[in-house]
């Protein structure tokens, strides 16, 4: 199933229709049993998606998000982290 990047901002977009994301949920009578999807774990896109968000809040009257900013720092760290490791090999 597809799932409108909108409603997956943790999910990685899909390489075959970045209008996606990888994501699916999974339904017994009625149940939700299962919400999964790919990580996405690139720091560059997720702040993006982030600050996207919050500016279409702010211009719909909402309450803007707080900042991610502790979530953004791990995440940043980690992809920090792996393309180092990748430029030594």
């Amino acid at each position: 199933m597809d799932f409108p990047c909108e409603l997956g901002s943790l999910a990685r977009r899909k390489k075959s229709d970045a209008r996606y994301v990888e994501r699916f949920e999974l339904y017994i009578s009625g149940l939700e049993l299962c919400n999964a999807f790919s990580e996405l774990n690139d720091y560059e896109e997720q702040k993006a998606r982030f600050v996207g968000e919050k500016r279409k809040r702010a211009e719909q009257g909402f309450s803007g998000l707080s900042d991610r900013h502790r979530f953004l720092g791990v995440l940043a760290l980690r992809y920090a982290r792996r393309f180092r490791y990748r430029s030594r090999c």
